[in-house]
């Protein structure tokens, strides 16, 4: 009897087709289960994307609020995280990104553009570049709120037992 650690992955078989079975048994249910797959697929995406979104726009908004704003006439005061943050997004983006909008993946590619190679404390020091990119950020964030939009959540409904 084998016994297996925490580290060790549990590899259970799945399928994400329809039976191949079904396609001699029965043409129309085999049909209909692929688009069922299909169809699950595609939510799966629409769902990915819209929380790459939205953590994206929290990102970008944050960054952008906290250089571009001032408290009594001084620059707002911004932490290492929030520039931090935004690479580790595009790092994960890049990972895991799924290809699926064009138009998210040249915002990313842009704001990518925009931070890489600044370091907080250049951001801190250099007004003019700190206005500079915060201008640039909040182009960003204007094309992200546009692909910001509010759809309903699915509702799943459970039958009475």
């Amino acid at each position: 009897m084998s016994s297996t650690t925490l580290d060790e992955p549990i590899v259970r078989p799945s399928t994400v087709e329809a039976p191949r079975y079904l396609q001699q048994l029965n043409p129309e249910l085999y049909k209909q289960q692929c688009a069922r797959v299909a169809a699950r697929f595609d939510e799966a995406v629409r769902l990915t994307e819209a929380a790459f979104v939205e953590e994206f726009a929290k990102l970008v908004s944050h960054l952008t609020e906290r250089l571009a704003g001032e408290e009594d006439g001084k620059p707002k005061v911004f932490r290492d995280s929030a520039v931090g943050n935004l690479a580790q997004f595009f790092e994960r983006f890049h990972q895991l990104n799924i290809r699926s909008n064009d138009q998210l993946d040249e915002l990313v590619e842009q704001a990518q553009h925009i931070v890489q190679g600044r370091k907080p404390q250049q951001l801190r020091d250099n007004n003019t570049l700190r206005r500079s990119v915060a201008t640039q950020l909040t182009e960003v964030q204007n094309a992200l709120d546009e692909l910001l939009v509010d759809r309903p959540r699915r509702n799943i409904l459970r039958r009475p037992q």
